[in-house]
């Protein structure tokens, strides 16, 4: 059915409205209705591209944007999206050109240029990213993004004080809106690296207050949503899983590797060193298991995915495996360069671990740990691309919740587990860097390579999609160890939460030993 004008605009705002909400499905739906519609609609195709950015539909958002770019080759706009699209699904160098040339056709806006500032930081070209942040800051004085990037800049030039007098004037004089999230946090980086932690601890709470007052996407999500999964998996009889085990495993030849644990645990520190081997490549958190789960959704419904385990066959179980190895294969074909494992790294994963224990039994699991009370103290201070789980991070009592629910379901049910695991703390890793990633490699069945004892080399060209993607450019060290110290005061809070992982881990109640 072909729409009238009044029709197209009425779902153009329709679809405006679900993306703002973070309704990413229902916006694509809109948009594709649009684009059948109005086809050579440039506007249409770009606003597509995004939202199917955000759903993770990597290939259909850059099928989309690049029509948009022959539609109107000319738009900042479109370039400016395309540069937006790209550093999403980790083509920096792409990304940094389509942001280059929204530069060139529009240089007198700030957002354009701290677009461009943003991507080349990423990739670790602090003065090219400084030049474009003062692009930023010369075309609008005081704009919040571009003051965050160059005060984040300055902090990684070691000029922290500088960042300090640059953020902390930007925000007494700039109304708040949603760039302030990154303001406030940058602001929190710079004094802590002062050791002014009172103030640090302070600016981060701003952050993440204002992440909930002027970021509107986080109100599409449901903070509570973890909890209901975690209820769900720990109602899975013990039998359950002792059934799965006594199913011999099937042959057909798919190796799967999952790296896991809490957010900021060491998951992307974990993955870069095992991806400088030869015949490792790091999924760098795509959703390769969604498209699994999606499957999964076709075959039951909404019916919760726990409640389908054990009503799977084995030719359900073919298929699903089929499914992940297909997309796997995929993967490594468009980035792998010849390696043959595929590193599924996504830290919130662990949720899914009795999914794992029936479709993939003979999975190899590495389950990153951390001292709790570093890891929410981290969890708290760190921006993380909005989700259900992530939304608990914006609340120093609700971090230290969602930690205990997610460790507390690993510790339930790591001994009935069909596959085999693999345990590490990032403490032990910093402190014998060498004998931890030989155990890792030995668990995956690979041979030592020591091109891995300088995986910090790789960072560079290898782009990283996490908030880790600063640390990773350096060699291991323990100056994240026990950093949650200098911060007593404010967790003392959350501390009888964390203490019985802290002990079921190893870790000294007062912090005192690794």
């Amino acid at each position: 059915m072909t729409l009238t004008q009044e029709e197209l605009i009425a779902l153009g705002r329709r679809a405006g409205e679900h993306a703002s909400a973070g309704r990413y499905r229902e916006a694509e739906a809109d948009y594709l209705e649009m684009h059948r519609n109005a086809p050579r609609e440039a506007e249409v195709l770009r606003r597509l591209a995004l939202v199917q950015s955000q759903l993770g539909k990597n290939r259909e958002a850059e099928a989309s944007v690049a029509k948009a770019l022959r539609l109107a080759p000319q738009n900042a706009m479109v370039h400016y999206s395309a540069g937006l699209v790209r550093l999403r699904a980790g083509a920096f160098t792409e990304a940094i050109g389509s942001y280059r040339r929204s530069t060139q056709l529009s240089p007198r806006s700030a957002s354009l240029w701290c677009g461009l500032a943003t991507a080349l930081e990423r990739t670790h070209d602090l003065d090219g990213a400084e030049q474009a942040a003062d692009s930023a800051l010369a075309a609008e004085p005081g704009h919040t993004q571009g003051a965050a990037i160059k005060g984040a800049l300055l902090r990684r030039h070691g000029d922290a004080s500088g960042a300090v007098a640059l953020l902390e004037k930007v925000v007494a004089e700039s109304a708040p809106d949603a760039f302030r999230v990154d303001l406030c946090a940058e602001l929190g980086h710079a004094l802590d690296r002062l050791g002014r932690s009172d103030e640090a601890f302070a600016a981060w709470t701003d952050a993440n207050n204002a992440a909930q007052q002027h970021r509107a996407i986080f109100r599409a999500y449901d903070a509570d949503r973890p909890f209901g999964t975690i209820e769900r998996a720990m109602q899975i009889p013990p039998e359950s899983f002792a059934r799965w085990k006594t199913e011999p495993p099937p042959n057909d030849g798919v190796r799967a590797a999952f790296l896991v644990g809490m957010p900021r645990s060491g998951t992307t520190m974990s993955e870069q060193i095992l991806s400088a081997h030869p015949q490792v490549h790091g999924s760098s958190e795509l959703p390769i298991l969604a498209r699994v789960f999606d499957r999964l959704r076709q075959m039951y419904g909404d019916t919760p995915m726990f409640e389908t385990l054990d009503r799977l066959s084995a030719e359900q179980i073919a298929e699903l495996r089929r499914v992940y190895a297909d997309h796997a294969a995929a993967l490594l074909a468009r980035g792998g360069k010849g390696k043959t494992l595929l590193l599924d790294k996504n830290p919130m994963q662990i949720l899914s671990a009795p999914f794992l224990s029936r479709v993939f039994p003979d999975a190899r699991v590495i389950v990153a740990l951390r001292d709790p009370r570093d890891v929410c103290l981290s969890c708290f201070q760190q921006r993380f691309s909005p989700n259900n789980a992530t939304l608990n991070f914006l609340d120093i009592e609700r971090t230290a919740r969602l930690y205990g629910a997610v460790m507390g379901m690993w510790l339930a049910q790591r001994g009935h587990h069909a596959f085999a695991y693999h345990e590490l703390r990032y403490e032990d890793l910093t402190a014998d860097f060498e004998a931890c990633a030989r155990g890792l490699v030995s668990f995956l069945g690979l041979g030592w390579d020591k091109r891995m004892l300088k995986f910090y080399e790789h960072a560079p060209v290898r782009p990283i999609n996490t908030p880790s993607y600063e640390a990773i450019t350096q060699p291991v060290h323990t100056g994240a160890v026990g950093r949650w110290k200098r911060y007593a005061g404010q967790l003392a809070p959350i501390l009888p939460t964390l203490e019985p992982f802290v002990e079921a881990f190893g870790y000294e109640p007062r912090g005192d030993g690794s």
